[in-house]
């Protein structure tokens, strides 16, 4: 049986090197596809959440814990043959390579962000902040 310790096991196993050798997590990584989404909360900021931004679906991502992508939910948590899927390993090579864009958002952003991703399977309120982010530049 798969737990969230057995997940924590299996990421924890993969070297930086043996990561950036895997060409799906190689090449979402090397094109910044993860997203840090960063919680501006009164005087402090969380990190609650990360987004992939995938070509067709964003997916969500709780490092080392969970995604929303449709191999992670069925074959991890649901059938419970898999211990973990590529976008949880590529979030943790983008977070030690410091590969990754930050997005800052309040608390209403963060809800809209995340209803988005699951209602519609992408985040125009995250793809509209990433398009003003980088216009102002």
């Amino acid at each position: 049986m798969i737990t969230y310790k057995t997940l924590r096991e299996y990421i924890s196993s993969f070297s930086e090197e043996q990561l950036a050798k895997i060409p799906r997590i190689r090449s979402g990584v090397y094109l910044h596809k993860y997203i840090k989404i960063v919680v501006k909360y009164r005087e402090k900021t969380y990190s609650p959440i990360w987004v992939y931004i995938g070509s067709l679906n964003d997916h969500l991502i709780i490092p080392r814990t969970f995604c929303s992508c449709k191999h992670f939910v069925i074959r991890v948590m649901s059938e419970k043959k898999s211990p973990g899927c590529h976008h949880i390993l590529g979030q943790m090579l983008a977070e030690k390579n410091g590969q990754y864009r930050i997005v800052y958002v309040d608390g209403k952003e963060l809800s809209n962000i995340v209803n988005e991703v699951i209602r519609y399977g992408r985040s125009k309120t995250l793809r509209r902040k990433i398009i003003h982010l980088y216009r102002n530049k």
